[in-house]
């Protein structure tokens, strides 16, 4: 439930932050859109990495 609010949080972040790019061609905000989208992939490996660690773990 908590990485569904988070990645709709993530969804309305990137939307709203192209949106901003796209109406004032500040490129300020395409950047802060990527650095973004990197802090979350490393979140969301971070997380898979812990659930297989877990799982190995367990399998012992």
């Amino acid at each position: 439930m908590i990485l569904r609010l988070l990645l709709f949080g993530l969804i309305a972040v990137v939307g709203v932050s192209l949106a901003a790019w796209v109406l004032t061609r500040d490129r300020r905000y395409l950047a802060f859109a990527w650095k973004v989208v990197r802090a979350a992939v490393i979140v969301l490996l971070a997380l898979g990495l812990m659930f297989v660690l877990e799982r190995a773990l367990t399998a012992v």
